[in-house]
């Protein structure tokens, strides 16, 4: 089977924190291309069903945004290992 036959692809993975294990209560994975998302897990796994070739997204409050492309493998799947870290927070200057 070539790559370019799968008519869906399977996309399954993590998100990690590589300076704070924690866990993740709102990751949203977005199919750019169709418009449609999913909410991954606390754990930080995610899985969905998309086009071969598809841009997604994967967000999550206070972190950049990570995305790829979806790639199929010979059985039609596309594992993800995602490692993201925290947005820096600016403070306010404080004079004492």
């Amino acid at each position: 089977m070539s790559f370019g036959q799968c008519e869906k692809v399977y996309v399954s993975g993590r998100v990690i924190d590589s300076l704070n294990p924690q866990a993740f209560y709102n990751i949203m994975i977005v199919d750019r291309s169709s418009g449609r998302g999913v909410f991954g897990q606390p754990d930080g796994t995610f899985s969905v069903y998309v086009s071969s070739g598809d841009k997604l997204s994967i967000s999550t409050k206070g972190y950049p945004i990570y995305e790829f492309i979806a790639k199929p493998d010979s059985n039609c799947q596309c594992k993800v290992l995602a490692y993201i870290e925290k947005l820096p927070q600016e403070i306010k200057e404080v004079v004492i």
